[in-house]
Formats: structure tokens, C-alpha cells, sequence
């Protein structure tokens, strides 16, 4: 019988970088639980199994599980430095009542085979929601090109467009090569000043000393930009699971330490890309080796980028959640607390002192600003830590850092009463009203985990539906808009997509119905969800799951037709990161 996945996604964290002061306020202690009489927190690790009923969070490499682990074939990892692991539980499925397998508005499909085509059943399926009715993604604005529309195709997903339109601005031809020109950067259109200055960070180049010469003449956004798209094709590759290609890819860069211990050190090239080639090891080669080649490079990165820092710790702790060495992941999210302080510190200063800055405010307003969004932050690294402690079965431990989160959440808005009427800069103001419907939510998940750890379904149940509520209550819209140091970094931490967030919320009513043995409700959750956006919600694991439900709810043929209609919707909206063995059609 097909097992079915809970969702704890871990958040993102994202952390942005600036020169900061050092950590003179007291966050971090306020932050920190201590667990005591814990293996973990005692700093070694047990090989005692958990009770049956908590065994569950720890089953990440078999049925289900395996599917979301990111290291695994089967499922394509998130960016590297941004997006952590989503790990995963494979229960057995309880008995369930096979009436459900209601789609398309309700209309029963367990009779016999619909003579209508898959097109037909697919506009069916997308129509049977209020308007808004999409049936297709909109055509893309007329007139973008280049790295613009690079950004746009990365918006919808579009990953294999992505993949080609980067490789065609570097120059990459179809074999991986380099193809770029000799000639001389005047003469240039763009895409071919973007090649060019690919072609200088890869081994036997032959602009190498031309461009050594002109190294004042490049235009510093023209480097920024040639960054962000081999950053942006290189994670295509990741979402495409072409791994292979990715090494290669890694492999030519003549500025990596990994490849020559004499290389030269390229100031404007980020700290990001040393940390997206370390990571790349974990997919395509010795695992030993990535962790070796990060904790090196931590090193190696001056104290004073803090922002960095941080995001290389961030990388380790979701290798190590992937490995499950859940200790050295306890430790490396810690490190991320301590540095929270004086990276928004920084980061909301350079906002306010940034050239196209216009605001201006009192420090004592600063910061009040800059305490609410730490604070922020670390709620949602301690949610990552009970995520960890609920997967490796210590009940107590997580429900103790969930309500160390919960308190300091709970302090922080009623400290920041004043917040609304300082004059910040949008971006910030943005955020802050973003953080507190995504914090909240997520409080609510955290609550929603740790009761179906203890198989209470209905407990868990309110608490997942009470966060679907706090986003529809806000109504803001789930379009997430690309933010290049989303893909570039490093990145602020804690804004995780609020799309994420409810994607998560949904999952998981929709599994805890399942396990209230309420098929239809199981189905139509996810059925729901992907008519809202499927460019925000059609995600790997929501095509997995309910082609799961549809297999247990739905005699085969009808299973079948329910799933290819879901390939016919991700394939109409250029949806190239579901893979085709998440639609479970043999």
C-alpha cells in the first residue's frame, strides 16, 4: 500500500550580509534553550529507537520519504545556500474509505472512464474554483530579454528555459564548452560581455590575459549580473537533477580553492559560489569531502562577513539534516542565532544609509526596528531545532524550544507597538508586515507537528487549519517576486515565501484528514490548492501526495486519469521542476 508524507518543512533561513556591530543585546540569550539530561544537547548522539508512534519523523530514507530527501534521485533540491531541507515521515497509511476521490467541483470520477480528453478534464479541474479562473499561465511581457527574462522564467519555474536561456548569455554550447568571442569588449553586444567575462573564471580560457589587462574596464554590474546567472543555471541543474553537468560545471571554475590550492582570490566574485561548489559535492560526489571543503572555507571567510558566515552555516546544517547528524545541525543553527543580531543590525543600516535611501529616522527607532525583525528570525531557527528534536523522537525537547519560540514571538509584538508608525524604507516595512502573518503561521505548524507526533490528529488538525486562517484572514497575495539575493545571497533570514508556508499548512490538514480516514477532505484540500496558483502550490510534493490519495481513493484507471490530468496542468504551466515519477504513472 502506498505510504503517504507529512510535511515539517524546515523554513528557510536567509541571512543578508553588511558590516555590523558586535552582539551587544541580549536576543541570543533570550533565544537559547537549554535542553538538559538530553544526548543532544549533552553533545553526543543516542542509538536508542523512539516509541512506534514517534519512530515516524526519523523514516527519511525509505517510501515516501525518500522521494523529499534532497539528496535523493527522485527529488530535485532546492537552491544551495537558500532553501533548507524539507524533511519527511512514511507511516504506514491507516484503512481509509474509498468513496473519496472527488474532483472537479465534485463531480464523482469513480464511475466508468470519462469520454472527455485529458485537456478537457484538465480546463475542467482548473474551472472549478470562484474567479479568478486560469486556465494557462499568462504569455510572457513582450520586449524582455536577457537577464530579465531569465528572472521571469525563474518566477513560473520554467527551470529547463532557464537552464538554456543562461547557457545561451554565458556562451555555453549544448556540450558544456565555452563558446565565447575574442573580440574586443566595445564591440560586444551584452550577451557576449556576459560570456566574456564567463569565460575568464574557467580553466584554459583563452581571454585569460586579455582580460586581466582590462580587468578596471568590466563594468561592475556586468560581473553582478554574469554571477547571478551562472548562480541561476546552476540551480536549473539542481531542479533538473542534472548533477552530472553540475560537477562539470564546478569543475572549470579556476577561482575555487577545491579545484587549485594556488588559485587566485577574485574580490568581486561572491562567497556565494564557493558555498554553491561545496554544496555541489553532496550530489555528485564524496559527501566527506563537501562538509571538509565548507568547514574550510568557513574559515577562510573574513569575521567581518558576518552575512556569509552565516549562510555557510546554514548550508551545513542542511547537509547535516540530510545525513541526519542531527547534533552538528543543532550546532550549526545555534551559530546562525548568534550571528542574527548584528547581521539585521547591519542590514537595516545599510538600508537606511544606502544611497537611494531617503529615509531617515532616530537610532532609538532603529533600533526598535532592528530588535523586531531578529527576533523574528530567531523564532523561526528555533523552529528548525524542534523540527529536529521531533525527528529524532525527544518529544519534551521540541515541545520546549517551540514554546521558547512562542514567548519570544509573543514579546516581540508587544514590544513593537510603536513599529507601524516609524518611517521605514518599503522594503523593510514589506517585510515586517510579511513576518508577522508568516511567523505566526508557522507557530501554528510548529503546534500542528508536535500533536500529530503524538498521533492527537484533531489537536493537530486545528492548529494546521488555524494557519491556512491567519493567511486567509490577511488576503495578500502568494506571488512571490524575484529578489536576486534570494538566488545570489547571502539573504536576509526568516522571510520565507508566505506561498511556503501555506503550501505546508494545506499539506498537512490534508494528511491528517488521511489519517481521520475523511478521504474527501484529504483530496479536496490539495485538489483546492492547486486550483488557487499551480505555479505557487503544483510542487513536487503536493503532485506526490495527492496522486498518493488518488491511488488509495479511486480504483486504477480512474488513479490513473486523475494523475495524467495533473501532467497535463504542470505541463501547460511549464511547471519543469515536478518531476515525471512524482505523477507515480508507470
Amino acid at each position: 500500500m502506498p505510504n503517504f508524507r507529512i510535511n515539517p518543512s524546515l523554513p528557510q533561513s536567509h541571512l543578508e550580509m553588511s558590516s555590523g556591530h558586535p552582539l551587544e543585546s541580549n536576543e541570543a540569550s533570550i533565544a537559547r534553550v537549554a535542553v538538559e539530561n538530553h544526548p543532544l544537547a549533552a553533545g553526543t548522539m543516542t542509538t536508542t529507537s523512539p516509541p512506534i508512534s514517534q519512530r515516524n519523523y526519523q523514516q527519511l530514507n525509505t517510501g515516501m520519504a525518500a522521494k523529499d530527501s534532497v539528496g535523493a534521485v527522485a527529488s530535485p533540491p532546492p537552491p544551495l545556500s537558500h532553501h533548507p531541507i524539507n524533511p519527511a515521515i512514511s507511516p504506514t497509511t491507516p484503512h481509509s474509505n474509498r468513496s473519496g476521490g472527488m474532483m472537479s467541483g465534485g463531480s464523482d470520477t469513480n464511475g466508468s472512464p470519462s469520454s472527455k480528453s485529458l485537456d478537457e478534464l484538465a480546463d475542467e479541474f482548473l474551472s472549478s474554483k470562484p474567479p479568478p479562473i486560469s486556465l494557462r499561465p499568462s504569455p510572457l511581457p513582450r520586449g524582455q530579454l536577457g537577464i530579465v527574462r531569465l528572472r521571469t522564467l525563474v518566477e513560473r519555474r520554467a527551470w529547463g528555459d532557464v537552464l538554456k536561456l543562461a547557457s545561451t548569455l554565458l556562451g555555453i554550447s549544448n556540450d558544456g564548452s565555452s563558446s565565447s568571442s575574442s573580440s574586443t569588449p566595445s564591440s560586444l553586444s551584452k550577451n557576449k560581455q556576459y560570456s566574456k567575462v564567463y569565460a575568464s573564471l574557467l580553466f584554459g580560457a583563452q581571454d585569460d590575459s586579455a582580460v586581466a589587462e582590462n580587468d578596471n574596464d568590466v563594468p561592475h554590474n556586468l560581473r553582478q549580473e554574469t554571477v547571478e546567472i551562472l548562480m541561476l543555471r546552476c540551480n536549473a541543474l539542481l531542479k533538473l537533477r542534472r548533477y552530472t553537468d553540475l560537477s562539470k560545471e564546478v569543475e572549470q571554475w579556476n577561482f575555487l580553492k577545491q579545484n587549485d590550492v594556488t588559485a587566485p582570490s577574485i574580490e568581486w566574485i561572491p562567497w556565494g559560489l564557493h558555498i554553491l561548489a561545496g554544496q555541489s559535492l553532496e550530489y555528485s560526489g564524496d559527501m566527506k569531502q563537501a562538509t571538509e571543503i565548507l568547514c574550510h572555507l568557513r574559515e577562510d571567510i573574513p569575521s567581518t562577513e558576518c552575512g556569509w558566515i552565516a549562510s555557510l552555516d546554514n548550508a551545513l546544517s542542511n547537509i547535516y539534516i540530510r545525513r541526519g547528524e542531527w547534533r552538528l545541525a543543532l550546532g550549526s543553527l545555534d551559530r546562525i542565532i548568534d550571528l542574527t543580531p548584528e547581521v539585521v543590525r547591519a542590514e537595516v543600516r545599510s538600508f537606511l544609509t544606502g544611497n537611494s535611501s531617503t529615509t531617515s529616522i532616530d537610532a532609538e527607532s532603529e533600533e526598535i526596528a532592528t530588535s523586531f525583525l531578529t527576533k523574528a528570525y530567531v523564532c523561526e531557527i528555533l523552529s528548525r531545532q524542534g523540527r529536529i528534536f521531533l525527528q529524532v523522537g525527544a518529544l519534551s525537547e521540541s515541545r520546549e524550544v517551540f514554546d521558547a519560540a512562542t514567548t519570544l514571538w509573543t514579546n516581540n509584538i508587544e514590544s513593537s507597538t510603536s513599529l507601524a508608525s516609524i518611517p521605514l524604507p518599503e522594503e523593510i516595512s514589506n517585510r515586517n508586515r510579511t513576518l508577522r502573518v508568516v511567523i505566526q503561521s508557522l507557530l501554528e505548524i510548529n503546534d500542528g507537528l508536535f500533536h500529530f507526533s503524538k498521533s492527537d490528529y484533531d489537536e493537530a488538525l486545528h492548529s494546521f487549519s488555524n494557519a491556512i486562517d491567519i493567511f486567509q484572514k490577511d488576503g495578500s497575495s502568494f506571488h512571490s517576486q524575484y529578489r536576486t539575493q534570494d538566488w545570489v545571497g547571502p539573504a536576509i533570514a526568516g522571510c520565507q515565501a508566505p506561498s511556503l508556508v501555506y503550501n505546508e499548512a494545506v499539506n498537512n490538514t490534508s494528511l491528517c484528514n488521511l489519517y481521520m480516514c475523511n478521504m474527501k477532505e484529504a483530496i479536496l484540500a490539495l485538489e483546492v490548492l492547486v486550483r488557487e496558483d499551480p505555479t505557487a502550490f503544483l510542487t513536487e510534493r503536493v503532485t506526490f501526495n495527492l496522486c498518493t490519495l488518488y491511488e488509495l481513493g479511486s480504483d486504477s484507471a480512474v488513479a490513473t486519469r486523475k494523475k495524467r490530468v495533473l501532467q497535463i496542468i504542470a505541463k501547460r504551466f511549464f511547471l519543469h521542476d515536478v518531476g515525471p515519477e512524482s505523477f507515480r504513472v508507470t
